[in-house]
């Protein structure tokens, strides 16, 4: 279900001239690893022309963001402090 609502909302974007940023809020996780590879792709093709922000914990789905954007993005960690989370933080807190 989530890959037709993601393929929808894609097909919207191809069609609509406007510009406005993109959020997504953990995108992939109830994808394959072919369809994680290919959203990966379009979610940067999409950032060339706007500004696209990805939530994710998914650390393989980070790393095909990486590699398709060919390591242009900003990655910005959050990082939770005692019982309050929303910090972040400059790099990452692992060796990904």
């Amino acid at each position: 279900m989530k890959c037709i609502a993601l393929a929808g909302f894609l097909a919207e974007l191809t069609i609509n001239n406007r510009r406005s940023v993109i959020i997504f809020d953990d995108p992939v996780s109830s994808l394959d690893n072919k369809w994680r590879r290919l959203f990966a792709g379009r979610i940067a093709l999409e950032a060339q022309s706007r500004q696209v922000i990805v939530f994710t914990h998914d650390l393989s789905f980070f790393m095909l963001l990486k590699e398709a954007a060919d390591n242009n993005i900003t990655e910005r960690p959050i990082n939770r402090i005692g019982a309050l989370s929303g910090y972040p933080k400059n790099s990452i807190p692992w060796n990904v």
